[in-house]
């Protein structure tokens, strides 16, 4: 006789998506590293009257590391709780597990929005000097 285990399928679906959201979190984490390392090199070789636009983007680049940081921690407690959902060993709590995968959603999207602009503009600044 066949047995079918019914698996809540939001949790799946947030799982999946979370689950990705780490592997972006670890992007940008390169990302920002390379850029640190960008910005380091670019400020030993630049001259003076570039330092305020360079500060900022160095505050912003420190911003976007702490943030990294606070939302790994969110995303694997996210990941912790869907899989106890998973695996039926608390009930699946559909109303607060979509505003917090909400919540998550949002920090994500804003994390790639500062990043892609941070980005940008260290990249423009560097290109207005080297050319």
């Amino acid at each position: 006789m066949k047995v079918f285990i019914n698996k809540p399928s939001k949790s799946l679906q947030y799982l999946a998506i979370t689950k990705r959201w780490v592997t972006d979190l670890d992007s940008h984490r390169i990302n920002v590293g390379y850029l640190e390392r960008l910005h380091d090199d670019f400020v030993k070789s630049t001259a003076p009257r570039y330092s305020a636009e360079l500060a900022e983007i160095k505050r912003d680049l420190f911003m976007i590391s702490e943030q990294a940081g606070k939302t790994e921690t969110l995303l694997f407690m996210h990941i912790n709780l869907l899989e106890l959902m998973i695996n039926d060993s608390i009930p699946e709590d559909t109303v607060s597990l979509n505003a917090k995968h909400n919540r998550l959603d949002y920090w994500m999207r804003d994390l790639a929005v500062v990043v892609y602009k941070t980005k940008k503009h260290l990249l423009g600044l560097i290109e207005v000097v080297v050319f």
